[in-house]
């Protein structure tokens, strides 16, 4: 059987949380920020490349040479010169696919000189090509130096909105273009928790101002099976994640009852829609659902 859908790669690092100071050479031929050998890291290169070629479905329906792959990524484990080094290139080469179910897990390791991510507690979708400030927290910091819904970003950091946007595209995993775009607007403001990060907004009358904003801790809002009546008899099951944890439920069976009772609710409707992406489009974009 083909498997169609993810690659979920974890890469075990042994001295994952040794020093990462100094650069002398070990006798396997790793240097002190780096876990493995010159030759151990093609090896481990070569082996995720060999399982996905071997597991992976959509090669052709995606026009993917996956064979002209290998040898660039070869290279580039064998040039790495730290082990967060090796770990981007791995997770570059899972990139490749352009498959938002094919990802490495998150850098395991605490990595010197890069502090804990954060956002400032405002919430940024695209609208006509521009992001806008779509919701902003209450009793948070950009609430307090007055950013309101509506706004447009013009500059983060001095970069240009547009600019910066493009910039973060290539870093994020997904199956379409327009969710990597989508994804790269929602984190145009993420940054380092010890830096504020310098805003320009533009008011709806056109003028431009500036502000500093304080990043806090990302904030993961709970999140719950849900179901709601749309106009002409139809329904819509929103089922945010196919992973009980995420929805905060002890076990898979607690969510297959969650998503019963759900269904339950609709019954009398003549029509149901279930699915994650339009109940996204939805929640985050702001577009009726009747449309």
């Amino acid at each position: 059987m083909m498997l169609a859908a993810a690659f979920m790669v974890m890469l075990v690092m042994p001295h994952a949380f040794g020093s990462e100071s100094g650069s002398e050479t070990r006798g396997n031929g790793a240097s002190a920020d780096l876990s493995y050998s010159i030759e151990e890291r093609r090896r481990i290169c070569e082996e995720v490349w060999r399982k996905i070629a071997l597991w992976y479905s959509y090669f052709d329906d995606k026009g993917i040479d996956w064979e002209s792959v290998k040898p660039r990524y070869l290279d580039l484990a064998a040039g790495s010169r730290s082990d967060r080094e090796f770990f981007a290139c791995i997770t570059s080469l899972l990139r490749e696919l352009h498959d938002g179910h094919s990802y490495v897990y998150e850098y395991p390791k605490l990595v010197a000189g890069m502090g804990n991510r954060g956002t400032p507690r405002m919430r940024v979708t695209e609208t006509a090509g521009r992001p806008i400030v779509a919701e902003v927290a209450s009793s948070s910091d950009a609430e307090d130096k007055g950013i309101i819904p509506g706004l447009e970003i013009v500059s983060v950091d001095r970069q240009p909105a547009e600019e910066r946007i493009r910039s973060l595209v290539p870093l994020i995993t997904a199956s379409t273009s327009w969710y990597a775009r989508s994804a790269a607007v929602a984190a145009i403001l993420n940054g380092d928790l010890d830096q504020a990060v310098h805003v320009e907004l533009r008011r709806p009358d056109g003028t431009v101002f500036g502000v500093s904003l304080a990043r806090e801790p990302f904030e993961r809002r709970p999140e719950a099976i849900t179901a709601r009546g749309l106009d002409e008899g139809i329904g819509l099951l929103r089922l945010p994640s196919f992973s009980a944890s995420n929805l905060r439920l002890k076990s898979g069976d607690a969510l297959v009852r969650a998503f019963d009772d759900a269904l339950e609710q609709l019954r009398a409707t003549k029509a149901i829609i279930v699915d994650r992406v339009l109940a996204t489009a939805i929640d985050y974009l702001g577009r009726p659902a009747s449309r």
